[in-house]
Parts: structure tokens; C-alpha cells; sequence
């Protein structure tokens, strides 16, 4: 990227950041990752900057957590407790036991991976279709690892089993996808599987019905936003970190900030709306799903 670009999406991101620090909006951070590596940088997080984020929101008084907790209150339908940040990961790539296992463990934080349990073992296969071939099929964790990390804390949910879009196939398969993944995690690792992810955030009252028959509590979506109590705990909002390109300390530090004080949202909508004018483009387009901003 070149140098004038770079300080022109600091400036932006700097911007909105500011707003945020000036008016706050309410609401409870859930975080979405895809992966966290030194390669496929188009979707990947530099392990660097993942671990200055986490530091960063821990020296304003946030711990980095599961979504284990945050269930528990949404049943209760209480606040969650305590200023805490929630992680959660998509599709449990290998990156994650590499390089973002060995950071929560050193900082006392934890996270929930949302598994797509057809291909533990194997590749992400998907990633290539739908980046149009900019993403290889990238490596996913096996079941050792996901039992030594269950083991330490790492929390596992459910995200289907083959990765399909459930708003293009049959309801009675989408049931089959949701049912299948929990009872393979709750069979592999020896825990309830109480949380389900919609791959690429696609999902219809239908099918958050059908979720909800399957036995599962929550379910969380890609829409951007903050939680809320009272909030429908089936189409449950996060912030896909994934949505801007962080490929160094500065930009990973701003969106630390807005990501915080609840202007991610905004900045996500500004990039799109940026977008649909033809004013900007992204690295790549992923079909049915957002981009990540340059």
C-alpha cells in the first residue's frame, strides 16, 4: 500500500475513531475472527497485531473471553457481568492453535471457534470459490488439537458441517447441517454445544426458528452491531474484524478503538456505501458475503 493511501485510511479510521471516544454507544462487543496468520493476508490478522488489540482492550479494563459466559447471562436474561470483550472465531482454521492459542494462553484470555466439523482435519474449501480464487483452501484443525485446547479453556461451537449457505438449501438439510455439527463436537470434546454460527452470516426467521428447535440457546449472525439485552438471542449482532484490513500496528490500533467505543458498525456502513458508488474497491469479492476494506 502506498504511503499516501495508508495515511489516508489512517486518517479515516482515525476519524471515526475520535467519534467514538467522544460519544460512546452502549452495548456489549462481540468480536469475529476468521484467521489470525502470516499468510493469506487478505483475510488474516498478523499475529502482532491480534496480540496489540488484546493487550490494548485489557489495559482499558476488558477481559478477553468465550462466549461461554455471555450465554449463560442472555439465558438469564441479565447484563453480561464485569466489562468483558467477547472473541469468537469462524470456521477453526489450524491458525488459531498456532498463533492465537499460544497469545490467549499467555495473557489469560480465552475465546469461542465455531467449527465446521466436515472438514476438521482437512481444508477450507470454500475459501477459494468464494474469494474467486484469491484464498487457497486453507488448513483447519484436527481433533487433537481442539482437545488439547478444550482442555485449557478454548471454548468449541457449532457451525455446521459442510459450510453451506442455509438460506439455498432445503430447510430439512440446513436442520441436518446445525444437528449433525453439535453432536459431532459434543461427541468429540464431551461438552454441550449450546451456540450455533450462520455461515456467512445468512440466515432467515425460518431457519432461526429450525436452529432454535435443534436444541441450541443462541445464535450469532455477521451483521454488524453491539449486543443489547433483550436482544433476539438467535440473530445475535458482532464485528467482524475481518470487514478492514489490518496489516499494521497503527490500523490495528485505531480499530481497537472503534471496535471499543461502538463506531465499527458506522465505518463498516461508510466503506459500503463508498463501494455501492464505485468510489472504492475491495482486494477481492466473496460471494453473499461483505469484503474486507482496504
Amino acid at each position: 500500500m502506498g504511503r499516501v493511501k495508508r495515511l489516508a485510511k489512517w486518517g479515516t479510521l482515525g476519524a471515526f475513531a475520535l467519534a467514538g471516544g467522544l460519544r460512546r454507544t452502549s452495548g456489549h462487543p462481540i468480536i469475529y475472527y476468521h484467521s489470525v496468520s502470516t499468510e493469506a493476508e487478505v483475510v488474516s490478522l498478523p499475529p502482532a497485531c491480534f496480540r496489540q488489540e488484546i493487550v490494548w482492550f485489557r489495559s482499558r479494563g476488558l477481559d478477553a473471553v468465550s462466549m461461554r459466559p455471555f450465554l449463560k447471562g442472555v439465558l438469564q436474561k441479565k447484563e453480561p457481568s464485569g466489562r468483558q470483550l467477547f472473541l469468537t472465531f469462524d470456521d477453526g482454521l489450524e491458525g488459531f492453535y498456532h498463533h492465537v492459542f499460544p497469545i490467549l494462553e499467555e495473557l489469560g484470555a480465552s475465546a469461542t471457534v465455531f467449527l465446521v466439523t466436515g472438514h476438521v482435519g482437512g481444508r477450507a474449501d470454500w475459501y477459494p470459490k468464494e474469494s474467486g480464487g484469491v484464498v487457497p483452501p486453507l488448513p483447519m484443525l484436527n481433533w487433537a488439537q481442539i482437545r488439547e485446547m478444550h482442555q485449557c479453556g478454548i471454548d468449541f461451537q457449532a457451525h455446521t458441517h459442510t459450510h453451506p449457505h442455509l438460506t439455498e438449501i432445503p430447510l430439512k438439510d440446513a436442520v441436518e447441517e446445525a444437528l449433525r455439527s453439535k453432536k459431532t463436537i459434543e461427541d468429540g470434546i464431551g461438552r454441550e454445544v449450546s451456540l450455533f454460527c450462520y455461515p456467512n452470516g445468512k440466515f432467515s426467521s425460518e431457519i432461526a426458528s429450525a436452529i432454535r428447535d435443534c436444541g441450541f440457546q443462541a445464535a450469532v449472525t455477521t451483521e454488524p452491531g453491539m449486543y443489547r439485552s433483550g436482544d433476539d438471542p438467535f440473530s445475535i449482532k458482532r464485528l467482524g474484524h475481518d470487514l478492514v484490513r489490518v496489516d499494521d500496528r497503527v490500523t490495528a490500533r485505531l480499530v481497537s478503538r472503534m471496535l471499543l467505543h461502538g463506531t465499527f458498525p458506522s465505518y463498516v456502513a461508510f466503506k459500503r456505501f463508498l463501494r455501492k458508488r464505485g468510489w472504492i474497491s475491495a482486494p477481492f469479492q466473496l460471494s453473499n458475503r461483505e469484503t474486507p476494506s482496504t
